[in-house]
């Protein structure tokens, strides 16, 4: 799965990677260590007005859904059945989004002399912005408040050779030509769509063990992803 990311690039610079343009009421919040679910998350559509860089809810809420809360239960989208769920399939060919982030985390079974679990950080070793692939939808309740969440989903595949040894789920990281793909507005065929969604080549990431501070969602800052030593 994918529950835990960093996002350290700056809004007007992920515009300027993926030529969009960044939404009006877009803030940007400056560099975040430990995005959790339920959060506020930046993310890329394209729509006929073109791409568009704004906040989504982390956590897809269906529009169908009687209340939001539903939404921390659908953080990821599996890759091999989005197009068979009925919260999924029918935003694969219209509503799909990219989500930037700059590095995930992801934890082992402890295997030091202290319980728990340990938790890694993946990065890119070139050091640039990752875009994992996404479903998005719009909610509105029906309580006659008018509530109304934009909320998206990150797709998560079999995990890489490399970090299977962690865990056996990560998330879709497209490449250029993937990302341009598959936020092509035109492009409704699910078969080329979802031939996408594969493991990212295992020398693409760099895998460092951080501290475990960051198993804490309310803890923030650098020191969450400098590399700590491992116990043993």
């Amino acid at each position: 799965m994918c529950g835990r990311f960093i996002a350290t690039s700056p809004p007007a610079s992920i515009a300027n990677w993926l030529n969009a343009t960044l939404e009006p009421d877009l803030i940007d919040d400056g560099p975040r260590y430990n995005i959790a679910p339920t959060a506020e998350v930046m993310a890329v559509a394209e729509t006929a007005a073109g791409r568009r860089v704004g906040r989504y809810r982390w956590g897809l809420i269906p529009s169908w859904s009687k209340d939001s809360s539903i939404g921390a239960r659908m953080i990821n989208a599996r890759a091999e059945t989005i197009t068979e769920k009925p919260s999924f399939r029918g935003l694969v060919a219209t509503s799909r989004c990219v989500v930037p982030m700059d590095g995930f985390y992801e934890w082992a079974p402890s295997t030091g002399p202290s319980a728990g679990k340990t938790p890694f950080l993946m990065r890119r070793r070139d050091a640039y912005p990752m875009y994992m692939a996404g479903l998005w939808t719009t909610w509105q309740s029906r309580d006659g408040t008018d509530q109304t969440i934009r909320s998206a989903t990150v797709i998560t595949c079999q995990a890489s050779t490399a970090l299977s040894a962690i865990h056996h789920r990560m998330p879709v990281i497209l490449d250029d030509e993937g990302v341009d793909l598959w936020l092509d507005h035109a492009m409704r065929d699910t078969a080329v769509l979802t031939s996408l969604l594969s493991p990212v080549e295992d020398e693409t990431l760099e895998i460092t063990q951080v501290s475990t501070a960051v198993n804490n969602a309310r803890n923030q800052g650098p020191h969450l992803i400098e590399a700590v030593e491992a116990e043993g």
